[in-house]
């Protein structure tokens, strides 16, 4: 204890010596840091800013290097920086950064990144790069239209300082990396017009000084973020040519400042959100060829801003009227919708309007002659609306007017001359209306004018203006159905630039100037259905440009001139239903371009000429209904695209199977060449057709028996049509022609067909699919093209009846007049579209099959002479379309059933034969008593009491019942006194 008390005071000593010895070297340097606080402040600044410079390190803060730099405080000022970490925990420069995008670029076919060199440290100086003066960091990387490919490397979102990132007009693909969200100071983004995929990263919302964001013109899916509306900077948004799904974000309301908003050309659905009211400044909205619906906000009306309005090609519907009170709209494009009701008439103040374009939509009510205050108008587009009352004369008050285009309303009254004053008008459609009167001759002024459509008015008289030969650069001249007349101007000569002059369907007459000559640029010529007369000028052949010449239904006469052969572009040549003659000139095959040659109806002879073949681009060859002679030139197997050859109703001969290898014509569709003298048979090279629709050999001296297939499932797979009547074929039907599963017309009437009407290997009449859906058929089975002039003669009652549209009207079967036997197929029943059905004039037997009374469209029966016999069937009165009926020269018996429709016919549809037949409208009365007529048809009255009641019962229980009323009667007292002694019931 002495000890310890001893040492301590030393130990004290001991410390306090040791620590006055360090106590100056530690107040030295707190002193020393005092003054480098107060007065070297520019040391630790300098070093902050060398380290900017290199760009290895980023404040803390979101400040400018210049603002991070004034800061308070020493240790913010040098500890408040963090040096950047990349892979491999590797700092990384701007320089690094902008060699690693470089990387990501597999094509640079115009050397644009030559001079991005790690050996180059002056990379502010590369191309498309720009740097901060002060700071010498990356603040924009503009590399527009330079064809590069390859993709957009995330390292880009290191560069921290960038502004501007704008990689627009190139090539490059995969997607947008969401690593560019950490781009904070970023207020321009443009990445349009380039392959780039995947969805739009919702982390670009992270970049919160975003003005413009332009990722249009890509391949872009997926939905437009609902984070956008944090964009509260944006002016400029486009998701154009993309294919965006989903609605538009209704959050796009806090985008305030945005000024130009476009999503055309995308899958967008939904409504307009109404919330758009909230971007007061939105001058441009576009979201056109996408699958809007709803109807157009009304608060558009309130946004004062708007100027351009497209949203074409949607499903919009309602009013639009609201937008009347956009008083600085220019462009108001509503095309192909659903819009109803008025114009708006305040349209008529918005003086700065330049496009009115809302055709293809629903519109109705008049068109507001205030829209001619519109001066500046420059397109007018209200086609295809129920727009009515008349065309304002007003419009001719808006010189600028280039296209006007009021085609398919409902639009009255006549054409102002006023309109003769748009003398820059291109485009002028009033088609498709009622309008009357003439066409104003002031239409000469319009000396800008391109096409002139004023087909499709039926009122239109007059004569067509000589004035319109003062237009030099028009191209059209469309004026077909209506009700114009006199003679073709020759001042249309005069327009050398016109390509197309159509004025068919009208009453024109006299003659055709040979002055058109001149129109050396004309393509198309069809003066069609007029009243026509002379002949062809010889000086047509020099219309070396002329594609389609049409004359046909006209009055026109003498030869066909052999100058046409000098039209070497002619494609299509159509001179029917004249009364042209002489023969086809040999000219002809020196149009290798045609494709349609129609010169049916008129009274041409001689041969068909051999230099047809050289006219290998042939579509369409129609000869019929002239007097053409001798046979079909081999030469024509050379014109292999043939789908239509029409050559009946001539005086052609000769073997037709030997003349023309028909399987050559793979693509042949209708071929038709009744009403001649063809003899042979039938070619069995006609399977080979598989696109055939219509066969017509009807009327000819065909002979031998109908080829026969091994493959019958596959014959012919949409043949339709099929007549070959009055020739002379025999043999039995094959049982390919009951698997013709398009078909709807057969006739092989008046030739020499043996045997039963289904022959053996036959599987039924299930196969006849055109008999059983056909309004199915018609639709899906040809095109429109092929409904195209489609004609047959059949026969019903002795008459012959040409039927038009064949394939949408007609279903007929008739067997007439062989020598057919055996039963009548129960199947025939199952045909249950069947208008027409003639089995006459055979040696059929047996019993009427009674499923013929379960065909409802059944128009025409005729069983007439065979050998039928039994009776009528019942199901014969649920016919109720049948108009005719011939079941005469069988042996039938029994009564004639009744309904409304069998009551219509006369004896003669029973008559001369079947002596059995009774009741009406025969005179011959049926042999039954009339409680046995009651009995067979209960169903028409009341039964009688024997049907209802047995005799003997009725007596019995009449006799018993009556008993036991005597009995009562006489033995009730007796009865009553018993039971009272009984005292069972109390009786007093």
């Amino acid at each position: 204890m002495k000890m310890t008390r001893a040492v301590l005071p030393l130990l004290i000593l001991l410390l306090c010596a040791s620590m006055s010895l360090a106590l100056p070297e530690k107040l030295d340097n707190r002193l020393q840091a005092t003054d480098k606080r107060s007065a070297g402040f520019s040391d630790c600044a300098g070093r902050v800013k060398d380290h900017l410079l290199e760009g290895e390190i980023v404040p803390s803060s979101d400040l400018e290097p210049e603002e991070f730099l004034q800061q308070e405080g020493s240790s913010r000022r040098c500890y408040g920086l963090s040096r950047r970490q990349t892979q491999g925990s590797v700092g990384m420069t701007d320089q690094t950064a902008l060699l690693e995008f470089k990387l990501a670029i597999t094509g640079d076919p115009n050397g644009t990144l030559l001079n991005w060199d790690a050996k180059n440290s002056k990379f502010c100086e590369w191309r498309g790069v720009e740097c901060n003066n002060l700071t010498n960091r990356v603040v924009g990387l503009n590399l527009t239209d330079y064809g590069l490919s390859g993709s957009i490397s995330p390292v880009l979102g290191t560069l921290n300082f960038l502004t501007n990132l704008t990689l627009a007009k190139n090539n490059l693909s995969g997607i947008i990396p969401p690593e560019l969200g950490q781009c904070s100071a970023l207020s321009v983004l443009q990445l349009y017009n380039n392959h780039l995929s995947g969805s739009i990263p919702s982390e670009l919302t992270q970049c919160r000084n975003l003005t413009i964001l332009d990722v249009g013109n890509n391949h872009l899916t997926g939905q437009i973020p609902p984070e956008i509306g944090q964009l509260k900077n944006l002016v400029t948004l486009y998701f154009y040519d993309n294919k965006l799904t989903g609605s538009i974000p209704s959050t796009i309301e806090n985008c305030t400042k945005l000024v130009n908003f476009a999503g055309s050309n995308n899958s967008l659905t939904g409504e307009i959100p109404a919330s758009l009211g909230n971007c007061t400044k939105l001058e441009g909205f576009v979201f056109s060829y996408n699958n809007l619906s709803g109807v157009i906000p009304p608060v558009f009306g309130q946004l004062q801003h708007l100027s351009i309005l497209l949203l074409m090609n949607n499903s919009l519907t309602g009013e639009i009227t609201f937008l009347g009170n956009c008083s600085r709209i220019l462009q108001i494009q509503l095309q192909y919708n659903r819009f109803i009701g008025p114009l708006p008439p305040d349209f008529g103040e918005c003086a700065n309007l330049t496009h009115i374009i809302i055709r293809n939509n629903e519109l109705s009510g008049a068109i507001p002659p205030a829209l001619g205050n519109c001066h500046k108008l420059e397109h007018v587009q209200l086609s295809a609306n129920k727009l009515t009352g008349t065309v304002p004369a007003s419009f001719g008050n808006c010189p600028n007017i280039q296209s006007f285009q009021l085609d398919d309303n409902n639009l009255t009254g006549v054409i102002p001359p006023e309109l003769g004053r748009l003398q820059r008008v291109q485009i002028f459609y009033l088609s498709g209306n009622n309008l009357k009167g003439t066409i104003p001759s002031s239409f000469g002024n319009m000396t800008g004018l391109w096409q002139l459509h004023l087909q499709d008015n039926p009122r239109l008289t007059g004569s067509i203006p000589s004035e319109l030969g003062m237009l030099p650069n028009l191209l059209q001249i469309v004026l077909y159905r209506t009700s114009i007349q006199g003679n073709i101007p020759e001042s249309l000569s005069n327009i050398s630039s016109l390509q197309y002059l159509v004025l068919n369907d009208n009453h024109l007459n006299g003659s055709i100037p040979a002055s058109l000559a001149r129109l050396q640029n004309l393509i198309q010529l069809q003066l069609q259905n007029n009243e026509l007369t002379g002949s062809i000028p010889n000086e047509l052949g020099q219309m070396t440009t002329l594609q389609t010449l049409s004359l046909k239904s006209n009055k026109l006469e003498g030869p066909i001139p052999s100058a046409l052969g000098g039209l070497t572009n002619l494609t299509s040549l159509v001179l029917s239903s004249n009364t042209f003659n002489g023969s086809i000139p040999q000219e002809v095959g020196n149009l290798r371009l045609l494709e349609t040659l129609v010169l049916s109806g008129n009274n041409l002879s001689g041969t068909i000429p051999d230099s047809l073949g050289y006219c290998s681009a042939l579509v369409t060859i129609e000869l019929s209904n002239n007097k053409l002679s001798g046979g079909i030139p081999t030469t024509l197997e050379n014109c292999t695209n043939v789908t239509r050859l029409r050559l009946g109703n001539n005086h052609l001969g000769g073997d037709f199977s030997m003349q023309l290898n028909v399987g050559q014509f793979k693509s042949l569709q209708i071929l038709s060449i009744n009403s001649n003298t063809f003899s042979g048979s039938v070619p069995e090279s006609l399977a080979q057709c598989i696109n055939l629709t219509l066969v017509d050999f009807s009327k000819n001296r065909l002979s031998g028996t109908l080829p026969h297939y091994n493959n019958t499932a596959s014959i012919l797979p949409n043949l339709r049509v099929l007549v070959l009547r009055y020739n002379q074929l025999e043999g039995p039907i094959p049982a390919w022609i009951w698997n013709l599963t398009a078909m709807q017309v057969l006739d092989l009437s008046n030739n020499k067909i043996t045997g039963d009407l289904l022959t053996a290997g036959t599987s039924g009449l299930s196969h006849l699919q055109g008999f059983i859906y056909i309004k199915a058929n018609a639709s899906t089975l040809l095109d429109s093209s092929t409904l195209y002039n489609q004609t047959l003669q059949i026969t019903v009652k002795g008459i012959d009846l040409v039927y038009t549209d064949v394939y949408l009207l007609l279903t007929s079967i008739d067997l007439s007049g062989n020598m057919l036997d055996g039963l009548i197929p129960q199947d025939l029943g199952d045909l249950k579209q069947l208008l027409y059905l003639n089995l006459s004039g055979n040696a059929f037997r047996g019993k009427i099959p009674s499923t013929l009374g379960t065909i409802p469209p059944l128009e025409s029966l005729d069983l007439s002479t065979n050998q039928l016999d039994g009776e009528i069937p019942e199901s014969f009165s649920l016919l109720t379309m049948l108009a005719h009926l011939n079941l005469g020269s069988n042996n039938l018996s029994g009564r004639i059933p009744r309904s409304r429709q069998l009551d219509t016919f006369t004896d003669s549809s029973y008559s001369p034969g079947n002596p059995g037949l009774c009741g009406f409208p025969l005179s011959r009365l049926c042999t039954v008593t009339p409680a046995a007529e009651n009995a067979q048809h209960s169903s028409e009255g009341i039964k009688s009491f024997t049907d209802l009641v047995s005799i003997p019962g009725f007596v019995l229980g009449m006799c018993v019942g009556l008993s036991s009323v005597i009995f009562l009667f006489l033995f009730w007292d007796s009865f009553r006194s018993w039971r009272c002694q009984k005292g069972k019931f109390g009786f007093k």
